[in-house]
């Protein structure tokens, strides 16, 4: 990315890529409607959508557990190999079918039109190299918000493990027992938002 900022989006509100598979968004909203900060689905093949969302911030009287994958395993070295630019021609999406198309990626070094480029073959995928790049860039990575047709998941949120802040509710504890936990959450607003694409089903 040209700048130090963690965050992977930065186009404005109805702006999105629509080449194909499951894409990078800004702004969207969850399928029923309700205005949770991240915008609204629209389009065809949306219909009858069911929200599955959740909100990992509600419940801060659990371990901050951190869905994080053994991605070293995955990438062994990524230093000193080429941006994308340098692997597909520019009109071409980066196509990311596993683990070891992961390893080829420069993440220091990916712009955002780069970025928004990437097709993920299915959201795990897509949540390896997101964490691959928080990584790079000094910030944890966790799984927010989802929405699915059905069974399947059309949309999934990935955001900075400090993203939100703790719940009002857990402050003013008169009768505490236990002394309260660090505060985790500083409002980060690193995110990616995966959309799957109708045309190709990715």
């Amino acid at each position: 990315m040209a700048s130090p900022s963690p965050s992977m989006e930065r186009r404005g509100a109805g702006d999105e890529d629509t080449t194909g598979g499951v894409c990078v968004t800004e702004e969207t909203k969850m399928c029923n409607g309700a205005d949770d900060g991240v915008g609204s689905v629209e389009g065809k093949g949306f219909a009858g959508i069911e929200s599955d969302e959740y909100d990992l911030q509600e419940d801060e009287t659990e371990h901050d557990h951190h869905a994080e994958a053994d991605v070293n395993n995955v990438v062994n070295n990524l230093d000193g190999i080429g941006g994308m630019s340098d692997n597909y021609a520019d009109d071409d999406l980066y196509a990311v079918d596993s683990g070891k198309s992961i390893g080829l990626i420069d993440f220091l070094n990916l712009s955002e039109e780069e970025v928004l480029r990437f097709n993920f073959a299915d959201v795990d995928i897509a949540f390896v190299f997101y964490q691959q790049y928080a990584k790079h860039h000094g910030f944890g990575a966790r799984r927010s918000r989802s929405a699915k047709c059905g069974e399947v998941r059309i949309q999934q949120e990935f955001v900075c493990h400090r993203q939100g802040y703790r719940s009002p509710k857990f402050y003013p504890m008169p009768n505490r027992q236990k002394r309260p936990r660090a505060e985790t959450r500083c409002g980060c607003p690193a995110r990616m938002l995966l959309r799957m694409d109708d045309e190709s089903g990715r």
